[in-house]
């Protein structure tokens, strides 16, 4: 396996030239042959043949044009093998990945029905779901109810126990996170991690594309992206939704009281994050029809609507789940899309996250041998408050600043947030109550690399805010206490984050 990974990166090339066509067939029937594998040679032959399989797929339309009926055939019936594949976390990541772009290659261009809206595979997409990632999505939740349920008992305590359930904490959130992807992957265009410029029909950019194909598509396929865009956002804002295309009800561990409460150390709370995350994966393709984001939106956003509404009543800081689709939303969707009595509603989740992770920052690094996911929420928020500081400043000292007083006090007002709103009329002289947030955030104790980047997304706010001219007063007043903050951080190890304090604290020492 590893001589092949050496060699790998100059074959995929070959792979990718108009001249691969003619070894297309062979290829097939060689992958056709050794899947699903059955021994660790068929492992090794996979981990060559499959990414070269997709470099050939990706990189022209013209294989499917010369390809024969027969060894069309052949691949419609190498489907389920590649989906049970691509899914289960025991073959190689890398092979996976490979055998999840074949598979999506195939989904893409088979050919459609008399009446051009592709039925058959709509049919394919349904059999998939219910045949292979129902049954493993229900396995790999049961497991990780099983480690939630063992990191939270008291006879956790030992470290030999502890160690070991955190290695098989991070497994399980692995697999479910895996699966959700690949509901939202299953209607999607291309899934690549090898380095190839992708086929104009099927995207425009390159390396790793992930979103809905089947809404794109419209017609038939517009139903199969609505059932999974409801199923992944009613999952990550309730914790249970019908599977799509049956009647299985899949339910998400509860969180306790204490759990919603303090939800970054919470296991059960971070399991909200995975439907999120593939939700936003979806949003976030940009291939496809016109109105095709418009529709997913229609059918999603009264669900989360109804959901903010109900949390807040709450006292307790904004559900992981919920925080990440607002964040999702406010990155992937153009605030004329969403309306702006919409985001009026939820920005407060949005700012009330920042603050919270920003409180928290201790918290945060020990989620950390929970799961990745509270780090990677992170920076979706970071993402969604630099476009709503870009495109709405406006917006965000108007309406959001005073919640953020209200939430950077105590989280007991959540109540309090709608009617916050209709206080007044011109809020700009509190928006720089969202500063202390952010210099939180920036001067972090946590040194890791990984850091680095929300480090930069952080600094970036704090640069777009020096220059809101809605809050010029309030810019000045947290003039000194930024610049100090500031100074502070510019000895920083990493070179880019040092450039980019300087820069920073330079825009405001300037302010006057």
């Amino acid at each position: 396996m590893k001589r092949a990974s050496t060699i790998l990166p100059f074959l995929i090339p070959v792979y990718e030239c108009p001249s691969s066509v003619s070894s297309c067939d062979g290829l097939i029937q060689f992958v056709d042959q050794i899947m699903p594998p059955l021994s660790e040679t068929d492992e090794v032959n996979l981990f060559v043949a499959l990414p070269l399989l997709a470099a050939a797929f990706t990189s022209t339309t013209k294989v499917w044009e010369t390809l024969d009926s027969a060894t069309l055939k052949l691949l419609s019936s190498m489907v389920t093998y590649l989906a049970e594949f691509s899914i289960r976390s025991d073959h190689n990541a890398h092979s996976r990945s490979a055998a999840a772009t074949c598979l999506f290659s195939i989904l893409f261009h088979r050919s459609e029905d008399g009446d051009g809206r592709g039925g058959s595979d709509v049919l394919v997409i349904q059999k998939l779901l219910q045949e292979v990632v129902l049954p493993t999505l229900v396995s790999s939740l049961d497991s990780l109810k099983t480690e939630v349920s063992d990191v939270l008992s008291p006879e956790a305590s030992g470290s030999v126990t502890v160690e070991a359930s955190e290695e098989s904490m991070h497994s399980a959130f692995s697999q479910v996170g895996d699966t959700l992807n690949f509901i939202s992957m299953l209607v999607s265009s291309v899934h690549s991690v090898v380095m190839c410029e992708l086929c104009n029909r099927v995207c425009t950019h390159i390396l790793y594309l992930k979103g809905s194909a089947a809404a794109c598509k419209g017609g038939s396929f517009s139903q199969t992206g609505d059932k999974i865009a409801i199923f992944l956002i009613e999952l990550a804002c309730n914790g249970t939704s019908q599977f799509p295309f049956t009647e299985t009800q899949v339910q998400l561990v509860t969180p306790s009281e204490q759990g919603q409460q303090h939800p970054l150390l919470n296991p059960a709370s971070h399991v909200y994050i995975l439907p999120a995350s593939a939700f936003g994966s979806m949003l976030s393709v940009h291939n496809g029809g016109p109105f095709w984001r418009q529709r997913m939106t229609h059918k999603t956003l009264p669900i989360l609507m109804k959901t903010l509404q109900e949390q807040a009543k709450s006292q307790n800081p904004p559900a992981l789940g919920t925080l990440a689709v607002v964040c999702h939303m406010l990155c992937c969707l153009p605030s004329s899309l969403l309306g702006s009595s919409n985001i009026k509603q939820i920005l407060p989740t949005l700012l009330a996250g920042l603050v919270y992770f920003s409180k928290n920052s201790s918290a945060l690094a020990q989620s950390e041998s929970i799961s990745s996911k509270p780090t990677d929420l992170l920076s979706v928020i970071l993402a969604a408050l630099v476009k709503t500081l870009a495109v709405s400043p406006e917006d965000v000292s108007r309406r959001l600043c005073i919640v953020i007083v209200i939430l950077y006090c105590s989280f007991s007002h959540i109540r309090f947030l709608l009617f916050a709103f209709s206080l007044h009329s011109k809020l700009t002289k509190f928006v720089g109550i969202i500063i202390p947030s952010l210099l939180l955030l920036s001067s972090s104790s946590e040194s890791s690399e990984a850091y680095i980047p929300k480090q930069i997304i952080v600094l970036q706010c704090i640069e777009i805010i020096a220059t809101n001219p809605h809050a010029r007063n309030s810019v000045l007043r947290e003039k000194d206490q930024v610049v100090a903050v500031l100074s502070a951080v510019v000895d920083h190890p990493s070179l880019i984050v040092r450039t980019a304090v300087v820069q920073a604290r330079n825009i405001w020492c300037t302010l006057t």
